[in-house]
């Protein structure tokens, strides 16, 4: 059952992590 609990915590925390990588990587390139 914690398994189960935590499930959602890290796709929610994936999805949240995902554009901020992205936006980490496009301004790295940029400058």
């Amino acid at each position: 059952t914690t398994i189960a609990a935590a499930e959602p915590q890290v796709l929610a925390a994936t999805i949240t992590a995902a554009p901020v990588r992205v936006a980490a990587a496009s301004t790295r390139r940029r400058k």
